[in-house]
């Protein structure tokens, strides 16, 4: 009998120790006072609730992402309040009743202009595949004031998840738009506002975002081919026997042929977009860097954040589109400037193959938030993929341009703008005569003739926020072209940015 109580009482000890077992906790800030908190915190609250209530309200959401008016899955709340749902309501009136009154609705919206309901793009979640009439989401707030998302449900209760958790689970997201600007008072856009008009009201940032006017976002990726696709002139390049395969191009100069027109029908274009490092649960490479996480950050960790990372950082659920801003600086002599900005807005799934490990309830638990009995994932592996766009940067006269151009790279986000002083030099071919109202190259590469050499500073705009990701350099007699095979594959010389970024940059006939 002494035994059995014996062996009762370790029982109970044992039990005690690992039920009493410090466990690793995600904040629960559940009593934050509505004064308290930002704006889109209390319409994160409310949509949660009034998504959860209304399937109509779920399915308008999911059509209206799928429109994709700054080609992503946003909807700018402020545009869209008063359009209608199937049974008649505005979005507005549809989120009144959760938000205890038309006043607390509308005064938080007017203080947030640029407030966004995002449908983002998860392992088994994603605006396309939603069935809105069945899986009801919460809400993620990302909120620039909090370091980490914050999540909400029905119930009003607020989790926080560090930034390298995803959800497994659907989920909506709240925040501010980064693609359109409010216009000044007088219709004048807000300065760094250069793309075309939305409404009365905002402005597109840039003519890459507009999803709304056909034809007018050209600088955007409205073409995606295959590597292998060449424009036949690069071709016809690389088999005329030019060591300048541009001056066939650009001039149809060949051996046999030495002098030539310049032909503006063709234009120099960005055809490839790739970064070099992937990463994994422990580092996440080039994704972590343009998704302004660092390498402290990225792993899958659930001890405090550490000094260098309590700043705030984006998670690349929430974000949406990465926005690459390349600028070129050629040093132009004929007036129309000396450089030129091009935008690249793209989803992070067409540059990165993502893998994740979802983090199952009974398995290393301690280590395992859990939501609402949902499930989160970490990254498991990062693969760099090809991407390829089609930008024009423009036709190479080089007369006028140099034989040298600068590429600068910046995965743009949207804060304080500010301004960078660089320097370029390039040199000028003199080999050129005007026959009437023509010009025409006398000779491939310099012709024998004196070049001569210029330098210039420019100053480069962007924001405080935006992430470097180093500079390139293209030169005119560099070939377009490397190798072809037996088989027709085709190698083309690429540009690095450094050690993050390759780009190829070839010559195309403009459509």
């Amino acid at each position: 009998m002494k035994n059995q109580v014996m062996a009762a009482l370790c029982c109970l000890v044992i039990f005690g120790l690992f039920a009493c077992k410090k466990q690793p906790q995600i904040d629960v800030p559940e009593n934050v006072h509505p004064q308290q908190e930002t704006g889109l915190v209390t319409f994160g609250r409310i949509l949660a609730r009034a998504v959860a209530e209304d399937p109509a309200l779920r399915s308008f959401i999911r059509s209206e992402s799928l429109k994709k008016f700054d080609l992503d899955f946003d909807i700018l709340y402020a545009r869209t309040k008063d359009q209608r749902l199937p049974d008649g309501r505005t979005l507005r009136e549809t989120l009144i009743p959760f938000a205890n009154g038309a006043d607390v609705l509308d005064k938080l919206t007017t203080n947030h202009p640029l407030l966004t309901i995002y449908v983002p793009s998860l392992p088994g979640f994603d605006a396309v595949s939603w069935d809105a009439a069945v899986r009801i989401p919460k809400v993620a707030i990302d909120d620039p004031q909090h370091s980490s998302v914050r999540i909400t449900d029905h119930t009003g209760k607020i989790f926080d998840i560090p930034p390298s958790y995803y959800p497994a689970f659907p989920v909506l997201v709240v925040k501010n738009n980064e693609r359109v600007r409010l216009k000044r008072s007088g219709g004048a856009s807000t300065a760094g506002a250069n793309g075309p008009v939305l409404n009365d009201q905002f402005v597109f940032l840039d003519a890459a975002f507009d999803g709304v006017h056909p034809g007018s976002n050209k600088t955007a990726n409205v073409v995606t081919y295959s590597s292998q696709q060449t424009d036949p002139v690069n071709i016809e390049a690389f088999h005329s026997g030019n060591e300048w395969q541009r001056d066939y191009v650009y001039y149809g100069i060949t051996p046999g042929q030495p002098t030539g027109k310049f032909r503006n029908h063709f234009s120099e274009f960005i055809t490839s977009f790739r970064f070099l490092n992937g990463g994994d649960v422990n580092n996440y490479g080039d994704l972590g860097l343009i998704a302004d996480q660092t390498e402290a950050s990225a792993p899958h960790r659930r001890d405090p954040l550490p000094p260098a990372v309590r700043n705030r950082t984006r998670p690349v659920w929430t974000e949406g589109n990465f926005e690459f801003r390349i600028t070129i600086v050629n040093n132009s002599k004929n007036g129309l400037g000396s450089q030129t900005t091009k935008v690249l807005s793209v989803a992070p799934q067409q540059l990165f193959d993502v893998r994740y490990k979802t983090l199952i309830r009974g398995i290393n638990e301690e280590e395992n938030p859990r939501f609402w009995g949902s499930e989160l994932m970490v990254i498991r592996s990062i693969t760099p993929l090809e991407y390829n766009p089609r930008i024009e940067i423009g036709p190479w006269d080089l007369q006028n341009y140099g034989t040298a151009w600068k590429f600068l790279v910046y995965e743009f986000d949207d804060e304080q703008e500010t301004a960078t002083e660089v320097e370029h030099s390039t040199t000028y071919a003199t080999n050129f005569t005007i026959d009437g109202i023509d010009i025409f190259k006398i000779g491939a590469k310099f012709g024998g003739s004196m070049t001569s050499v210029e330098k210039r500073s420019f100053t480069i705009k962007t924001t405080l926020g935006s992430d470097f990701l180093g500079e390139a350099a293209l030169s005119f007699d560099q070939p377009v072209i490397t190798a072809i095979d037996g088989n027709g594959n085709v190698t083309k010389r690429s540009i690095a940015t450094g050690g993050s970024l390759r780009m190829v940059i070839e010559p195309g006939r403009i459509m």
